[in-house]
């Protein structure tokens, strides 16, 4: 008699939840310079301002819920400029993301976590484990029927073989996702040209960074769970 599937509780077993550690850890290292660079992504409108809430947050004021315009604008500007170093994007985009998991509002935010993880794994350890931990808290706040979810736990598997390419976690995370998500379907992907799992969001900007890291992390782990859900990703879509 063969065993039960695990459940997904027990797929993440020994990975730990923290929504806010990766933003504390990427303020307590980035200058103020860095600061003063992301204050200024609005054309340098209300730049003052922006740092000064930045500085508020680095300093250990709690991130409010929904962050007001100063500084959301400047962050949300900011994770999508291309020659932003991997410091200040990664802030950017973890502040936030741990906004959107505290908030319950985590519609849309593919790309943010693109490039969020992107941004980590040019870092590296320790911002790789509290990066985990924001995704562990991403996943377990996310309706399991929702696209965001599905993306979170991409991002585990890609992490997790960031960290670890021979994580015994990895096949059976590999398996429930695949499971989760077996084919494209026309009638339920928004944008099935894109493939499976990337076709079943409108948020598309970071598709082909969703790719390049499914490609260059998950490609040492030698488990075919986790081959197969490379070769998935990189065979759909345009």
């Amino acid at each position: 008699m063969s065993s039960p599937e695990p459940g997904l509780d027990e797929v993440l077993r020994g990975w730990t939840a923290d929504g806010d550690h990766l933003a504390a850890l990427l303020f307590s290292r980035i200058p103020r310079s860095g600061l003063a660079q992301i204050a200024g992504a609005d054309y340098g409108d209300r730049a003052d301002q922006h740092l000064a809430a930045l500085l508020a947050y680095q300093a250990g004021a709690p991130l409010p819920s929904p962050i007001p315009w100063c500084p959301h604008e400047v962050l949300s500007l900011w994770r999508w400029h291309d020659e932003a170093d991997p410091l200040s994007r990664a802030l950017a985009t973890a502040v936030l993301l741990a906004e959107a998991v505290q908030s319950g509002e985590l519609a849309g935010h593919q790309p943010t976590l693109a490039v969020c993880i992107d941004s980590c794994m040019q870092l590296e350890e320790p911002c790789l484990g509290a990066l985990m931990e924001l995704l562990i808290e991403l996943v377990r706040a996310e309706d399991s029927a929702e696209s965001m979810h599905l993306f979170g736990l991409l991002g585990v598997l890609i992490v997790g073989a960031a960290i670890d390419p021979d994580d015994p976690r990895l096949p059976a995370l590999a398996d429930w996702l695949e499971g989760a998500e077996p084919v494209p379907c026309p009638e339920r992907y928004l944008t099935p040209e894109h493939g499976w799992l990337l076709g079943t969001t409108f948020f598309d900007q970071q598709h082909q960074r969703w790719r390049g890291l499914a490609r260059s992390a998950l490609e040492p782990a030698g488990a075919p769970e986790v081959q197969r859900v490379r070769g998935r990703l990189l065979s759909g879509g345009s």
